[in-house]
Protein backbone atom coordinates (compact mmCIF):
# COMPACT_ATOMS: atom_id res chain seq x y z
CA UNK A 1 0.00 0.00 0.00
CA UNK A 2 1.09 3.55 -1.18
CA UNK A 3 0.03 6.74 0.92
CA UNK A 4 -0.76 9.89 -0.95
CA UNK A 5 -2.37 13.28 0.00
CA UNK A 6 -4.88 15.11 -2.34
CA UNK A 7 -5.35 18.65 -1.50
CA UNK A 8 -8.61 19.85 -2.24
CA UNK A 9 -9.24 23.52 -2.98
CA UNK A 10 -13.41 23.60 -3.39
CA UNK A 11 -13.92 27.25 -4.27
CA UNK A 12 -11.36 27.05 -7.13
CA UNK A 13 -12.16 23.50 -7.65
CA UNK A 14 -8.90 22.26 -7.53
CA UNK A 15 -7.49 19.14 -6.96
CA UNK A 16 -3.49 18.99 -5.67
CA UNK A 17 -2.04 15.72 -5.90
CA UNK A 18 1.25 14.69 -3.69
CA UNK A 19 2.73 11.61 -4.56
CA UNK A 20 6.22 11.04 -3.20
CA UNK A 21 7.45 8.25 -5.84
CA UNK A 22 5.77 10.72 -8.65
CA UNK A 23 3.57 8.09 -10.09
CA UNK A 24 1.14 10.01 -11.93
CA UNK A 25 -0.13 6.85 -14.06
CA UNK A 26 -2.16 5.88 -10.73
CA UNK A 27 -4.10 9.44 -10.59
CA UNK A 28 -6.81 8.35 -12.99
CA UNK A 29 -7.77 5.97 -10.03
CA UNK A 30 -7.31 8.03 -7.15
CA UNK A 31 -9.11 10.75 -8.47
CA UNK A 32 -12.19 8.57 -9.30
CA UNK A 33 -11.82 7.80 -5.27
CA UNK A 34 -11.68 11.20 -4.46
CA UNK A 35 -14.64 12.28 -6.67
CA UNK A 36 -16.63 9.77 -4.60
CA UNK A 37 -15.19 10.85 -1.47
CA UNK A 38 -16.05 14.60 -2.48
CA UNK A 39 -19.62 13.19 -3.29
CA UNK A 40 -19.90 11.58 -0.16
CA UNK A 41 -18.66 13.98 1.98
CA UNK A 42 -21.61 16.71 0.21
CA UNK A 43 -24.18 14.43 1.19
CA UNK A 44 -23.42 14.04 4.58
CA UNK A 45 -22.93 17.84 5.09
CA UNK A 46 -26.29 18.19 3.49
CA UNK A 47 -27.96 15.13 5.77
CA UNK A 48 -26.28 17.56 8.71
CA UNK A 49 -27.77 20.89 7.83
CA UNK A 50 -24.57 21.94 6.46
CA UNK A 51 -26.40 22.52 2.89
CA UNK A 52 -23.35 22.83 0.02
CA UNK A 53 -24.08 23.78 -3.27
CA UNK A 54 -21.04 22.30 -4.76
CA UNK A 55 -21.11 20.00 -7.74
CA UNK A 56 -18.19 17.47 -8.49
CA UNK A 57 -19.61 17.19 -11.97
CA UNK A 58 -18.24 20.44 -12.51
CA UNK A 59 -15.03 20.71 -14.10
CA UNK A 60 -11.89 20.37 -12.20
CA UNK A 61 -8.52 20.84 -12.55
CA UNK A 62 -6.07 18.44 -10.81
CA UNK A 63 -1.91 18.77 -10.54
CA UNK A 64 0.72 17.47 -9.20
CA UNK A 65 2.65 19.08 -6.13
CA UNK A 66 5.74 17.64 -6.71
CA UNK A 67 6.94 15.90 -10.54
CA UNK A 68 9.62 15.14 -9.32
CA UNK A 69 10.08 11.81 -7.07
CA UNK A 70 11.53 12.73 -3.36
CA UNK A 71 11.28 9.33 -1.76
CA UNK A 72 13.43 6.35 -3.19
CA UNK A 73 12.90 3.35 0.15
CA UNK A 74 9.14 1.48 0.53
CA UNK A 75 8.32 2.82 3.34
CA UNK A 76 8.54 6.74 4.27
CA UNK A 77 4.87 7.48 2.01
CA UNK A 78 3.38 7.64 4.79
CA UNK A 79 5.79 10.25 7.28
CA UNK A 80 6.25 11.94 3.44
CA UNK A 81 2.01 12.68 3.26
CA UNK A 82 2.14 13.58 7.37
CA UNK A 83 5.09 16.28 6.21
CA UNK A 84 3.31 17.20 3.42
CA UNK A 85 -0.28 18.10 5.50
CA UNK A 86 1.71 20.20 7.68
CA UNK A 87 3.14 22.06 5.10
CA UNK A 88 -0.25 22.50 3.65
CA UNK A 89 -1.56 23.71 7.40
CA UNK A 90 0.90 26.00 7.47
CA UNK A 91 0.00 27.72 4.02
CA UNK A 92 2.77 25.94 2.12
CA UNK A 93 2.41 23.97 -1.03
CA UNK A 94 5.46 21.86 -0.46
CA UNK A 95 7.78 20.72 2.86
CA UNK A 96 11.28 21.57 1.42
CA UNK A 97 11.94 18.67 3.17
CA UNK A 98 14.66 16.20 1.27
CA UNK A 99 14.90 12.14 2.46
CA UNK A 100 17.98 13.22 4.04
CA UNK A 101 15.76 14.77 6.84
CA UNK A 102 12.83 12.28 7.10
CA UNK A 103 15.12 10.61 10.24
CA UNK A 104 14.68 13.90 11.98
CA UNK A 105 10.93 14.31 10.81
CA UNK A 106 10.70 10.79 12.39
CA UNK A 107 12.24 12.16 15.59
CA UNK A 108 10.22 15.39 15.65
CA UNK A 109 6.66 13.40 14.93
CA UNK A 110 7.42 11.12 17.78
CA UNK A 111 8.75 13.88 20.30
CA UNK A 112 5.56 16.03 19.13
CA UNK A 113 3.11 12.46 19.99
CA UNK A 114 5.58 12.04 23.68
CA UNK A 115 4.94 15.24 24.91
CA UNK A 116 1.10 15.24 23.89
CA UNK A 117 -0.34 15.89 27.71
CA UNK A 118 -4.28 14.16 28.12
Amino acid sequence: MHWVLAVLHMRIHRVYLFDSFAEQQAWKHDLKDIKRLIEQMIRLANLHGMEHQLSVAEDWIAQPISVHPVQTNGYDCGIWVLSSIAAVLRGADVTGLSEDDMPWFHRLLLTLVLTQND
